[in-house]
């Protein structure tokens, strides 16, 4: 019997080019737009996508002006959008679960304006957490396979931990689909998460959070 599959949001963008960016905060624009019924209570808003949109852009034409500090301004402001953006995936990928049908899913995912990547139901998780050699330290293992699509290619695997679910700490990125993270408080419950970035710099959504009691 054929196995199903998880339909995932992914946003394919390259995240240092703020023509992606803001041309996929358009795309997502326009599907939300188009498809009041569907997506009814967009998250972040249309209003808020749209308005953060055109600062990035005002900023990104003063970058172009080589003007001191208006380069890190426009950064700043890029990945304020890039953070909406996930969490509009995050929003969308929630609709997507609850379709009845994996096809249903997809079509969710594709009139947001994202991508869509299969992932087999009972693979194995996309990230697995467990306790370190040391106390405070974890090991994070990534799904590689599943990250990836199964297409061939040099990926970079990126990392993030939380202690408090809201604010989320870049870890170093990887070459290989694992790392070790030291310098934690010991029996405090920390998340982690992780994506992908392919050689031509096009980063992918991050997975959802993987809680652990670090000990």
């Amino acid at each position: 019997m054929a196995s199903t599959h998880r339909a995932r949001a992914v946003l394919k963008i390259k995240r240092t080019k703020t023509v992606s960016v803001t041309g996929k905060a358009n795309a997502m624009c326009s599907g939300f737009a188009g498809n009041t019924t569907l997506f009814a209570t967009p998250n972040p808003s249309i209003a808020a996508i749209e308005t953060q949109t055109g600062v990035v852009n005002k900023t990104e034409v003063v970058a172009a002006t080589r003007a001191k500090g208006a380069a890190a301004a426009r950064n700043v402001q890029r990945s304020i959008l890039v953070g909406m953006l996930e969490t509009g995936v995050t929003y969308v990928q929630g609709l997507a679960d609850a379709s009845g049908t994996p096809e249903q899913a997809m079509s969710t995912i594709l009139a947001a304006g994202l991508s869509v990547a299969l992932v087999g139901q009972h693979a194995k998780a996309i990230l697995t957490v467990t306790q370190g050699p040391e106390p405070g330290t974890v090991i994070l293992n990534a799904n590689a396979k599943a990250l990836t699509s199964g297409i061939k290619g040099k990926f970079f695997f990126n990392w993030q931990s939380t202690a408090d679910g809201k604010t989320f700490v870049n870890l170093p990125s990887t070459p290989k689909a694992k790392t070790t993270v030291a310098n934690l408080t010991p029996l405090s419950t920390y998340g982690f998460r992780v994506c992908i970035t392919n050689s031509a710099g096009v980063a992918e959504a991050w997975s959802q959070v993987f809680s652990f009691l670090v000990h």
